[in-house]
């Protein structure tokens, strides 16, 4: 039975309302009548009024006149007012739902109507009895003719209506649903608006195909607008839409403003001949993402690890997260509860911010809260109440993204970028998916002037603006989770910008310095060197300034030279003092300095997807092919016998250097550096370079692989001392041509890692990536931008707004006496997220066996079990497959026929098997155990230049636990043939120490050093005298006393001179007198 409503209103229609009609719908004249069943339905003027006149007595039964009333439930008395109607069509369409026959035509008698007490007797009866009482029933009217009873209808009608608020909502949330659901289509199938509403128009069939659905297919949208509007209605924003001036005749500013009608206020050029920019704010970005509870809970994660930052000096064991660098530590007042801050205050005329320190110390100077300010940009005076906030452990640090590309092709003129920026407060995991990339502004660069260095600022000034707001006002929103024993609810929430990531042109187009030329560093004072043939420079010595670094800028110092050449507006007189000092101006994320400390110097980091694979890797390997050092066919022999495994194929992998060399992406690359490159390129290239091109790839596996699960302070050490032995060796061997600003970057990357984490946290993949679904976006090629802009609006909408199909109620929960078993790798996943306690899990289809008793043994002895008396042969499944949620980053999938290393417990060591069998079976009644068979293979020798073993695979079969398998490996064929060098990609340590990395020296007058001898011994000398051009010095030789080895003499007196090459390191000691020096630590 239903359950009746709390109330419902019926309204009784006049009769002036009431006209004669010759439309097409009844071929006689008629009336629409506006009655609950037939809802302006053609009939005679009879029909209609003998229902006029049935609502009427009906009303007056239940004592309400004819005006409108409200017929309340006998069942719930005295409840809340329901929300009023929005309009009497939609109440009266919700009465069609009963099936009403067919009205007489003109000349139709009038029919009878019953006993007003009678009728009121069937109303309670239907209130009681519910759907049993809603039958037709038969009267004679007054010629003896059988008819329906109307006042009969009029209680059907009653009933229903009473029903109907409910069922219009359940309709209205269906057609919602279903829109919201069409767009998600189409943003998945990169639709146009035409596809779009294709895929709506057959949704709208499917659902109107039942008499019930018909009846409300006017609430489908019938254009793109409309469907928008329903959009807006679920809480939808536009981008909103800013005009900006960049004429020629203020180049030292640039005019932005909303209003279509308002002008630049330099030139009062009128919106029609400015740039239209879309920006998509980040206040309700910040509304959507605390919405939903389960990204709160993502964006909270740094708060679940605040040991390793809260009360920190910045100097956690393992960085791994962003919030393990030193920069997350010292603002760790933003997020902590118990610290109390002063708010930065903003001018009220030109909104310059003037900084806590200053407001804290004009504060103090005038001992009161209530002070006057003058503003450092303006020198206006203003009063000021001093306001002070707290930190909440829900702020949001973000990380803002810029970088340009071609929508259509590499030889179109039409250029465009995005501003983006993404959550620093999630798990790199989580933050790492492109679905996660939040676009505030397409912009249209192929519009902006050349040579202008402010041409970007206008783009970032909404975002920075916005940022300003939120740091000092915050936004209110309700939080959807519970952090830290907060409920949910209303709550301040404040937002800064903790870093700025992008290529090298990027981040020198955001942070106003020059991409090349005298000084093209944006850390230190580097000096290029010119090359006298050409107009390039050039960036070498590096075994000199390895020893003595160049001096690292610093920003206070740096400013007032930023000023100066921001101010200057003469073209010819700026680009020099530009060129000079390595500045075009200060960049507009200085604002945010007076907020929080961000500082352009150290605040923009050096991206490691371009500066390693993209830049220095591809530069490397188009010297070796156009000097003739390196064939393209012997690489591609030797890259084809590369077992790439199929976590490996799923995305890009290297191959076709003769004919695709030119379109590898920074995944190709890095693939072929790491793993691939030292084992194809062994035997082909000259050992001189060899030796440098293994050094980058060192650099690759530390940051790629080993460093992703952590960066130690040995790990920073190493990766320093492994990018000066890089440079330093390629300078030396491929000269100074080779000698580009990228690859003098490459030494700033530990420093990044001491700031903010290892560079997986902040490198561009996830912002690449997000290109893509970009310009694969159907659209006519005009407006190009503001197209991109309104899709990314509707994306982020759909992300937060789009219900959950998938309900957990969907999930299976494994019990231990259960087979833990998936048909697929997704279905795998998904069992995992549902049994978080899982080791593993089988995949793929599983076949029953019989488990000869020998091999049931061995699996019991692998447990530790006494094996039991057995009669006869147990069962147990194959699969084909095996799911270890907690290997890699997202679990992996182990399968037949590949290879593994697996901790053999019977020979306490590490093997490498190739997998045959994976089966499962129950142990006394216990639970199901995962065993693992295959063939091992036993090593021969170790690969000088990886430390991987060199095996020869074997027929002896290993039987192993499933959580046993520790990693996949690859084997590449070897010279003879008949042995395989193990490709161990994902090894946990790195092999090198700091000690391990020799670094070439840049010996001086005056060092005692350790130089390498002819048979391998270790020596101590005092060097004399330096030759840099030569790369030679003379030295005298000293050696240990005889009663003490740590005091060594000089063992002649005859200089001898030594290659820099044979100059380990220096040494470290002090002199006993003018003839002994003690060494602190032993040589050799």
């Amino acid at each position: 039975m239903m359950s009746l409503p709390k109330r419902r209103r019926i309204l009784l229609w006049g009769r002036e309302e009431i006209s004669c009609c010759s439309c097409q719908d009844l071929d006689s004249v008629h009336a629409h009548c506006p009655c609950d069943s037939c809802w302006g339905k053609a009939v005679s003027r009879a029909t209609e009024y003998r229902h006029w006149k049935a609502t009427r007595e009906y009303l007056q039964l239940m004592g309400q006149g004819t005006e409108p009333v409200e017929l309340t439930s006998n069942v719930e008395q005295d409840v809340e007012q329901e929300t009023e109607r929005q309009d009497v069509e939609q109440s009266a369409g919700l009465g069609r739902v009963v099936e009403q026959n067919n009205e007489e035509r003109d000349g139709e008698a009038e029919q009878g109507v019953l006993d007003l007490e009678q009728a009121a007797e069937q109303l309670q009866d239907v209130e009681a009895n519910g759907d049993e009482q809603l039958q037709e029933t038969e009267e004679l009217d007054h010629n003896g003719m059988k008819c329906k009873s109307y006042i009969n209808v009029c209680m059907v009608i009653l009933y229903i209506t009473m029903h109907a608020d409910d069922l219009l909502q359940r309709v209205k949330m269906d057609v919602t649903n279903a829109v919201l659901k069409a767009f998600q289509l189409a943003e998945e199938m990169d639709a146009s608006q035409q596809n779009f509403m294709h895929i709506l128009q057959y949704g709208k069939e499917q659902y109107c195909k039942g008499t019930t659905g018909a009846r409300f297919e006017y609430l489908w949208p019938q254009s793109w607008q409309t469907a928008i509007k329903m959009l807006e209605n679920q809480g939808y924003q536009d981008a909103e839409d800013y005009f900006i001036c960049l004429s020629n005749s203020h180049p030292c500013s640039y005019g932005i403003f909303k209003c279509l009608k308002s002008t630049c206020r330099f030139c009062s050029s009128p919106s029609s001949l400015c740039i239209k920019y879309s920006y998509l704010p980040l206040k309700h970005k910040i509304r959507q993402w605390c919405s939903s509870a389960s990204f709160c809970q993502k964006m909270t994660a740094h708060w679940r690890e605040k040991d390793h930052w809260l009360n920190s000096t910045g100097e956690h064991s393992i960085k791994k997260e962003l919030w393990d660098g030193s920069r997350f530590a010292e603002l760790s007042w933003f997020w902590d509860p118990h610290s109390e801050w002063t708010l930065p205050v903003s001018c009220p005329l030109c909104k310059v911010i003037t900084s806590a320190a200053t407001v804290n110390e004009a504060a103090s100077q005038q001992s009161s809260d209530h002070i006057q300010l003058t503003c450092s940009e303006c020198h206006t005076r203003f009063d000021y109440e001093v306001c002070k906030a707290t930190g909440d452990p829900r702020n949001i640090a973000l990380i803002g993204h810029w970088d340009g590309w071609q929508p259509f092709s590499m030889t179109c003129k039409h250029s465009s970028g995005a501003i983006e920026v993404s959550i620093a407060t999630m798990l790199k995991q989580d933050r790492s998916r492109s679905g996660e990339v939040y676009v505030c502004g397409f912009v249209p660069s192929h519009l902006l002037p050349n040579k202008r260095p402010n041409s970007l600022d206008p783009f970032l000034h909404p975002l920075i603006e916005e940022v300003k707001d939120l740091f000092i006002n915050g936004i209110s929103v309700y939080y959807a989770a519970e952090i830290m024993g907060i409920p949910p609810g209303n709550t301040l929430l404040r937002c800064l910008i903790l870093l700025w990531t992008g290529d090298y042109p990027a981040q020198s187009e955001v942070g106003k310095f020059v991409c090349s030329g005298i000084r093209p560093c944006r850390r230190c004072t580097l000096e290029g060197e010119r090359n006298p043939s050409a107009s390039n420079y050039y960036y070498g010595n590096f075994r000199y300034h390895f020893r003595h670094a160049w001096p690292a800028r610093e920003l206070e110092s740096s400013l007032p030279i930023m000023r100066e050449v921001d101010e200057e507006d003469r073209p010819s007189v700026r680009a020099n003092k530009s060129k000079q000092t390595g500045f075009t101006g200060v960049s507009i994320l200085h604002q945010l300095n007076p907020l929080y400390g961000f500082n352009i110097i150290r605040d923009l980091v050096f991206d490691a997807m371009h500066n390693i694979p993209l830049n220095v890797a591809s530069h490397h390997l188009h010297y070796y092919f156009n000097e003739g050092i390196l064939s393209r066919q012997d690489v591609d022999k030797n890259l084809k016998k590369i077992p790439w495994t199929a976590e490996l194929k799923s995305g890009r992998v290297p191959e076709g250097v003769t004919q695709r060399l030119g379109h590898w992406k920074a995944e190709d690359l890095q693939k072929f550096i790491f793993p691939a490159s030292e084992y194809v390129l062994e035997g082909l290239l000259p050992n001189e370079h060899y030796l440098a091109w293994v050094t980058l790839v060192r650099i690759t596996e530390l940051v790629y692989n080993t460093g992703r699960n952590g960066f130690n302070k040995d790990d920073i050490e190493v990766l320093k001392r492994l990018t000066a032995r890089h440079n330093i060796l390629t300078e030396e061997i491929e000269g100074l041509k080779s000698c580009v600003v990228t690859l003098h970057n490459l030494i700033h990357l530990s420093e990044d890692i001491k700031h903010f984490g290892p560079p997986d946290n902040y490198w561009c993949y996830s912002f690449e990536r997000a290109v893509k679904s970009y310009t694969r976006r159907s659209s006519n090629a005009k407006n190009l931008e503001h197209t991109f802009a309104r899709a990314e609006c509707r994306r982020q909408h759909l992300k937060f707004n789009c219900e959950n199909e998938e309900s957990t109620s969907h999930n299976t929960f494994i019990e231990n006496t259960h087979f833990a078993h998936a048909s697929s790798l997704a279905a795998a996943q998904k069992l995992s997220e549902a049994n978080p306690g899982l080791r593993e899990i089988a995949v793929g289809g599983k076949h029953y066996y019989a488990l000869p008793e020998d091999e049931m043994a061995a699996a019991y002895r692998l447990l530790g079990k006494q094996p039991p008396a057995f009669v006869g042969n147990t069962g147990g499944y194959f699969v084909r497959s095996l799911y270890i949620p907690h290997h890699g980053y997202n679990g992996v999938l182990y399968r037949t026929n590949e290879h593994v290393y697996i901790d053999d417990i019977s020979s306490g060591d590490t093997v490498v098997i190739k997998i045959s069998n994976i089966f499962s079976f129950l142990i006394d009644e216990e639970a199901y155990h995962v065993f693992v068979s295959g063939f091992k293979c036993f090593q021969l020798d170790m690969h000088l230049q990886s430390g991987n073993p060199i095996v020869r695979e074997t027929v002896e079969i290993v039987t192993c636990k499933g959580q046993e398998i520790m990693r996949k490996v690859m084997l590449y064929p070897n010279e003879d043939t008949s042995s395989f060098i193990v490709i161990d990609y994902e090894r946990p340590m790195f092999l090198l120490l700091p000690q391990d990395v020799l670094v070439p020296q840049h010996p001086e007058p005056g060092d005692m050093v350790a130089v390498s001898g002819d048979n391998g011994e270790t020596w101590l000398a005092h060097v004399q005298r330096t030759n840099s051009v030569s790369k030679w010095c003379q030295v005298y030789f000293y050696v240990p006393d005889r009663e003490n080895n740590k005091l060594y003499h000089k063992e002649c007196h005859r200089l001898e001179n030594v290659d820099w090459n044979s100059v380990l390191y220096l040494t470290s000691g002090t002199w006993q007198g003018e003839c002994q020096y003690l060494l602190y630590n032993s040589i050799g």
